[in-house]
Parts: C-alpha cells; sequence; structure tokens
C-alpha cells in the first residue's frame, strides 16, 4: 500500500455553489477502505462547500486511518506536517508474493494454493532486526512515485519494464502484536517516505517465503492521533450544523515545533514580513540549534508564523545583534 508523505491540494474549477473558505485548520479524518485520499478531500469539500481543502500525506484505498486535511489557512502549515515520524498498524501475510505488495495484487487461486510457511517467532525476529534504524527501501513500482515525469503504477500496468527508486528511510520502531502463522499483526513508527508494503515485501524477501501487506491503518502523525479523528458521516453533520469548526485544529496546536515567542508590540509586524529581533522575544519555548523550523507566536498562543532560526536557543539574549530567525511562512 502506497504510503507516500508528500503534500497534496487538489484544486478544481471554480463552481458557482462553492463559498468563500470559512473554515481554517487540521481536520482529522478517519479514512475508510475502498475510498482515496482525494475522493476524501472531495466529500469533504461538498460537506463543507469550500474548495480550499487538501491532504498531507496519502492512503492508499486498501488502506484505513489516519488522514490530516487541511482547511483554509492550515493549509500553509502543510509542509512542516509531512517531516513528522508516521505509526502505523499493519498486518503481513507470510507465504504470498505480490506484484503490488499488497492484497490487490494476490490473485485467489495464490490463496487457495498457498502453503503456511515453515517460519518460527525467532527467525521473523532475527530479519525483523535487519528493518530498524535507516535503511534502503525500494518503492513498489505501482505506486505514484513519478520517473521521468510519469508515475509508475502507469508503466507498469502497461507492462512496461519499470525501475523504482530506492531511498533512505528510517524505521524507528518495529513492534510483533501478533505472531498466528501465516499472518503477523505489527505496530511500524517510520520516517515520512517510508513504504509499508515495501517493508513487509522485503521481509518476505528476506525469509525466502515471499510476503505481502494484508491490512494497513495509520494512527499517528506526529501528535496527531487517531483517536482524535471523526468519520465522514460525523463531519458531514457537523458541516450541516454548522459548528465544524469546532472539530477542527488549529495551526498552533497541530505544529510540534519549539517556538518564539513575541512581544504584543511587535506581532503586528509580522504580517508584513517584519522578523523579529531578539529583542522581540518575551519567551522561548523548547530548545533548538540553529536551521531548526520554529514557530513565532504570540503570547495567548496564536500563530504567527513558521520559519528557519538561524541561531540556537541558547545563544538568544537581549545583546544578540545577529539575525536569529527568517520566515518560511507566515499565516
Amino acid at each position: 500500500m502506497n504510503v507516500s508523505n508528500s503534500i497534496t491540494e487538489h484544486t478544481t474549477t471554480s463552481k458557482t455553489s462553492m463559498k468563500v473558505a470559512k473554515y481554517d485548520g487540521l481536520l482529522l479524518v478517519n479514512k475508510p477502505i475502498g475510498m482515496t485520499s482525494h475522493d476524501v478531500v472531495q466529500k469533504v469539500r461538498r460537506f463543507t462547500h469550500q474548495r480550499k481543502v487538501g491532504h498531507v500525506g496519502t492512503l492508499d484505498p486498501l488502506a484505513t486511518g489516519l488522514l490530516a486535511l487541511c482547511l483554509g489557512k492550515g493549509s500553509k502549515i502543510a509542509r512542516f506536517l509531512t517531516d513528522y515520524n508516521k505509526t502505523y498498524e499493519a498486518q503481513i501475510h507470510l507465504g504470498i508474493s505480490s506484484k503490488t505488495f499488497d492484497a490487490e495484487g494476490v490473485t485467489d487461486k495464490q490463496l487457495q494454493t498457498a502453503k503456511t510457511p515453515n517460519v518460527t517467532r525467532e527467525q521473523f525476529d532475527q530479519v525483523l532486526s535487519c528493518f530498524t534504524g535507516l535503511i534502503q527501501q525500494r518503492a513498489p513500482i505501482y505506486s505514484a512515485i513519478k520517473v521521468n515525469g510519469q508515475p509508475l503504477y502507469r508503466a507498469a500496468r502497461k507492462g512496461e519494464d519499470v525501475e523504482a527508486p530506492i531511498r533512505s528511510v528510517t524505521i524507528e520502531n518495529l513492534t510483533v502484536n501478533s505472531f498466528a502463522m501465516p499472518r503477523v499483526d505489527m505496530t511500524v513508527k517510520c520516517s515520512k517516505g517510508t513504504y509499508i508494503r515495501s517493508l513487509a515485501n522485503d521481509i518476505g524477501e528476506k525469509l525466502a517465503c515471499g510476503a505481502y501487506l494484508s491490512k494497513l491503518s495509520r494512527t499517528s502523525i506526529g501528535k496527531l492521533s487517531l483517536a482524535n479523528a471523526l468519520s465522514l458521516e460525523e463531519i458531514e453533520e457537523y458541516a450541516q450544523l454548522e459548528n465544524l469548526q469546532s472539530h477542527l485544529i488549529s495551526p498552533a496546536d497541530a505544529l510540534d515545533l519549539p517556538s518564539l515567542v513575541v512581544s504584543d508590540t511587535f506581532a503586528p509586524t509580522v504580517a508584513v514580513g517584519l522578523r523579529p529581533s531578539a529583542t522581540d522575544i518575551d519567551r522561548i519555548n523548547g530548545t533548538f540549534n540553529a536551521g531548526a523550523f520554529v514557530s513565532l507566536m504570540t503570547g495567548n498562543n496564536t500563530l504567527l508564523a513558521v520559519g528557519i532560526s538561524e541561531v540556537g536557543s541558547t545563544e538568544i539574549t537581549m545583546t544578540t545583534k545577529q539575525p536569529i530567525y527568517r520566515h518560511l511562512r507566515v499565516l
């Protein structure tokens, strides 16, 4: 299942039925099986009569779970959410290989004739240890990654020879929750860009028995949790009652970044692009090094901008003369 972490904000042609954006923030959706991420965006657009709706991180139709939608001004922080680690509940089926690395590529004949491989829990754990930390992973050929301007899946479905790119990803943690051959249920915490179905396929190859991803649910993106997500039915109901905004997460609460809290007198100048000096900072929340993402906040926790720190947090004093911060996105 394709678990890419690129930002996708779909646009459509103007329609007279669309209204001016009235919702701003992040909407957490519990995506049902069988729908694409784009399908979910389109439904929320219809529910809210709002064009400016996009999603952060794609979930395949066969995957379920947390899909974060950016509405209105929430789209301005989308790029910063993609760097967060993701957590998934995954089920791997051993003994069968799939050309798509998931259930879509498995035939009925394979399911009927497959034999349960003779893999012990100890053998599985030994193989699993090879896939933690920084690893090299090849994307599935049935994925939306573009090579020479064309999504890989289009070339693959035409029967063309395609070479999927290899990239570095980090698997922070792999936990086996259930080992009942031929199925293994796992929790995977990983970096952006990780393909869980590639992980399943690679585990099967390492065990020399084949494997594919039979189930997948995303449960978190950074500090955003599936536990706080709404169903599409709930979103439609709240939109009809015109109280959906109360169920959105503010940009400030969605980000998990250290912050510079500026004075009330300086805060209005951020909108015109002015950058704070050390004397404009009332306090610093968290620690950071030079080059880190940092949010710019007011004293009442309103997000003004997100930028890059030019010095570390411990280097900022009232006498600091050098630039301390530069804007990446002003809200």
